[in-house]
């Protein structure tokens, strides 16, 4: 077999963990960046059909560093069962800003589980609103990263002291020009 043969396989198996983000592919992709970086000739099929996909599995590697934070995250029905009510309940909560989110395509939704201790979902909605119009994959880096404005605390760290003012603030400057 040609290795040009052998190589569409690999494009192909590569644009599949590209496209199925959320799964527990984190070895796989985490060896495709080492063999990107260490054999550009070896990932050169796979640039070739997609040239961005090594950016693309880097942003996987990060976001799955994002929902891993603080807990990990719940399924819908995870979040339904602790909180005592129905998936559409839960689902009307994500709708309303009570509860932040990340769609996995048509797996549903993945709930930060630190939103569901020490009285943090309480709070949430006030503090994302602050946020404005942040994308959820955003909110979630705001919440769960150091934040000099917060003494270097993440914003859940601190919700969970009851600095809530303080979180309200370092929210609204986020994002801003120099804002952690």
């Amino acid at each position: 077999m040609s290795s040009v043969a052998s190589e569409a396989p690999m494009t192909r198996v590569v644009q599949a963990l590209i496209d199925l983000a959320g799964t527990d592919a984190e070895a796989l992709l985490r060896a495709l960046v080492e063999v990107a970086e260490a054999d550009e000739e070896r990932f050169a099929s796979i640039r070739e059909a997609d040239p961005l996909a090594q950016a693309k599995i880097r942003g996987l590697l990060a976001r799955r560093e994002l929902v891993q934070a603080e807990g990990g995250c719940l399924t819908g029905s995870d979040a339904a069962d602790l909180l005592g009510l129905s998936r559409q309940a839960v689902d009307k909560r994500r709708q309303s800003g009570a509860l932040l989110a990340v769609a996995i395509g048509r797996r549903g939704y993945l709930y930060p589980a630190w939103q569901f201790a020490d009285g943090v979902s309480v709070r949430l909605p006030r503090v994302r609103e602050a946020l404005g119009d942040a994308d959820p994959w955003s909110q979630i880096r705001f919440f769960v990263s150091p934040n000099s404005a917060l003494a270097g605390r993440s914003p859940v760290v601190a919700l969970r002291q009851g600095d809530d003012d303080e979180v309200e603030r370092a929210a609204r400057m986020w994002g801003t020009q120099g804002a952690p």
